[in-house]
């Protein structure tokens, strides 16, 4: 073999190893990009089964890691940012500072007092924020107080389930956990109601448009679990 034949033959060597190393680096670079997407599809699914069954610090640590996830896959903020040394959430309100508990209590009693919002007595009112902050954090009120608010009102209209108002108030404190709160249960209600009373929709009576349009936004409206 002469000299050119011997540069020839290991520079072929060379582009077959290059070769066979950029091949396995596709398939490799496949089956993470397939990984990846088995993962995600699992994590959906585990999500959908089993998130009203975990606890505020795990949903908090779920979140978080799947933030963290969003931003690496859309190639933004990846660096860790150091804590800041955030106020602690108690589990319950009761256990919290002095401060921000009271402030909560006063915002619970006075929202249970009001004719518009579960319009107790005085001492009732009193009694549910004592429950109320005994059972769930401080953070929870506000949430609380927006969803019961309009499930009520949704209740009681006589464009949604017309209901008495004591009725209305109960299928507002049964149900406010669940609610999904990005749900627009008025307008599709509405919709539901309209298409099963029409005649040219069911041509249903007015009580079962309403049983009809009911049975067909709370499967979806109160999906949203138990967290708080």
């Amino acid at each position: 073999m002469n000299l050119r034949e011997g540069i020839m033959m290991k520079k072929s060597i060379f582009m077959a190893t290059l070769a066979v190393v950029s091949l396995n680096s596709f398939a490799n670079r496949v089956d993470l990009e397939a990984d990846v997407l088995k993962l995600a599809k699992k994590v959906n699914r585990l999500a959908n089964q089993n998130a009203d069954t975990l606890s505020n610090k795990e949903l908090r640590d779920v979140k978080k890691h799947l933030t963290l996830a969003v931003k690496i896959i859309k190639g933004i903020g990846t660096t860790p940012v150091p804590p800041t040394n955030p106020r602690p959430i108690y589990r319950v309100c009761s256990q919290d500072s002095a401060d921000i508990f009271q402030q909560t209590f006063i915002k619970i009693k006075n929202f249970a007092y009001s004719s518009s919002g579960l319009d107790m007595t005085s001492s009732g009112a009193t009694q549910f924020a004592q429950e109320f902050t005994e059972t769930h954090s401080c953070e929870t009120a506000d949430i609380f107080m927006s969803k019961s608010s309009r499930l009520k009102t949704f209740a009681y209209s006589t464009s949604g389930l017309d209901m008495t108002s004591s009725n209305a108030k109960s299928y507002a404190m049964n149900k406010w956990q669940s609610f999904c709160e990005d749900f627009p249960i008025e307008s599709e209600f509405k919709k539901h109601y309209t298409f099963a009373y029409s005649s040219s929709g069911l041509d249903m009576t007015s009580s079962n448009a309403r049983r009809y349009a009911q049975e067909k936004v709370e499967p979806v409206a109160f999906s949203c679990g138990n967290i708080f």
